[in-house]
């Protein structure tokens, strides 16, 4: 179904939990399929998404359309389980101009 799988290297060195297979895909249809650790943080799970899709700032949100929040969450914590897929949102960007100069600064929600 035009899904990429890749494979992280902390799910293939935990030999006693299986590894879950997450589809990750954009509102444009681009998707992923990333290989974790049940025990993997969503940190993990949104970075690996940002390197692959090359976008800086990514939400990531859950067929039910909940917030998978970063904190000290892992996969198996929000409920993700084989198979699943999520949603991933560029966060939108802010620019700011100096009013009497041609100086630009753009900000992002997550820095």
């Amino acid at each position: 179904e035009g899904y990429q799988t890749l494979a992280l290297s902390e799910a293939q060195n935990v030999e006693q939990e299986p590894a879950l297979q997450i589809h990750v895909c954009l509102l444009s249809s681009r998707c992923i399929t990333l290989t974790l650790s049940p025990g993997s943080p969503v940190k993990e799970l949104q970075s690996a998404a940002e390197r692959y899709f090359r976008m800086g700032a990514l939400r990531v949100f859950s067929a039910n359309g909940r917030l998978l929040k970063q904190g000290c969450l892992r996969l198996q914590d929000v409920g993700l389980q084989d198979g699943d897929t999520v949603t991933a949102i560029a966060e939108p960007l802010k620019v700011a101009a100096h009013p009497w100069g041609s100086m630009m600064c753009a900000f992002s929600i997550s820095g």
